[in-house]
């Protein structure tokens, strides 16, 4: 690896008045913004082209509609292309030249399984604020805004669904919120790189009802990656939320609502029930041995302190590149709840 010049100071000219470094035109300090802004515009970038290869997808779906079996495929591709194929290139472009490195990967016993209940609470706690400040959104307009997520799980349930939501899913957005973002932002302050992924992450989902719950794993894929130094960690537990949530539990429902609806068969009834009632308990429990890891351990959250040089979280999220990225995001969330009432 090439050393990091990035922080080390050019000496003064001889004969030249000394400056302090926080009213340096170049310090460090300004540099570290000037870097974070270009993340936060490298975000806003992405989502830019996204949503014009989605426009330009759609349109050219729409004209090949009759072609057999492209309609099954369509989801797939909507899930993939205009992120992956036109988003991703831009935001690398956007971020060329900055400097990146990975965190230090450090001992930390048991970290893995200790998060995947942490993030059991986290996504219950995020999912039930997020029905509660859309239930109340809904009741203020005509049309009621339902959970697209939910919509999709229960309606396109297949291979091709399973494949993008867990296997897809995790291994890019972990790529991208956590590797690409914080690897060019730890080193200004571990906090601030572990939130502005967060955000974007959660921001990136593009409505309330996904918003909360993941901002908060985001928090914990974060601060595991920033612990271990090891992205498969993050990748296991995203998809192991996703599984959980869009496989396992769908499939229960599915099993419950068919034999509801089929009153003779008593058995399948019978075990339905208890089924759903044990996966339902399972989760419970889960979330509860998270909360309480997160009590007894709070202790032990242990994050390196915001350089003298670097941005605090606050500081970060008021650079210009990262106002439009978050502008833009909050214009797409009313897309989202624009789009229902057009409907």
């Amino acid at each position: 690896m090439e050393e990091n010049t990035y922080f080390v100071s050019e000496p003064a000219a001889e004969g030249a008045p000394d400056m302090p470094p926080e009213t340096a035109p170049d310090s460090s300090a300004a540099r570290a913004r000037k870097c974070v802004s270009r993340v936060g515009l490298a975000l806003f970038a992405m989502m830019a082209a996204q949503y014009a290869a989605t426009l330009l997808l759609s349109f050219v779906l729409g004209k090949m509609k009759d072609v057999p079996g492209l309609e099954d495929w369509s989801m797939l591709l909507m899930g993939i292309v205009p992120l992956y194929l036109f988003g991703l290139p831009v935001l690398l472009a956007v971020m060329r030249g900055l400097p990146a490195e990975p965190p230090q990967k450090q001992p930390t016993q048991r970290l893995l399984l200790r998060s995947a209940p942490v993030c059991r609470f986290f996504t219950y706690a995020g999912s039930i604020a997020g029905t509660l400040l859309m239930s109340w959104i809904n009741a203020l307009l005509p049309r009621p805004v339902s959970n697209g997520v939910s919509d999709y799980v229960m309606g396109e349930f297949g291979w091709k669904a399973i494949f993008l939501t867990v296997v897809v899913a995790p291994v890019m957005e972990e790529l991208v919120f956590r590797r690409l973002l914080i690897n060019r932002l730890h080193m200004y302050g571990q906090r601030m790189a572990i939130f502005v992924s967060a955000l974007a992450f959660g921001l990136y989902h593009g409505n309330f009802y996904q918003f909360f719950y993941a901002l908060l794993l985001g928090l914990v894929f974060g601060y595991v990656y920033v612990r271990t130094g090891k992205l498969w960690h993050t990748m296991a537990l995203h998809a192991g939320v996703n599984f959980i949530g869009s496989v396992i539990s769908v499939k229960l429902l599915e099993r419950f609502t068919e034999n509801v609806n089929a009153p003779e068969e008593i058995v399948k009834n019978m075990q339905s029930v208890l089924l759903l009632g044990a996966f339902a308990m399972a989760m419970l429990g889960a979330a509860i041995a998270g909360l309480t890891i997160l009590i007894k351990r709070r202790r032990e959250i242990r994050l390196e302190p915001t350089p003298a040089d670097g941005v605090t979280a606050g500081r970060a999220l008021l650079t210009p590149g990262m106002l439009l990225f978050i502008i833009a995001a909050c214009g797409s969330f009313a897309l989202y709840m624009l789009s229902y009432q057009m409907r």
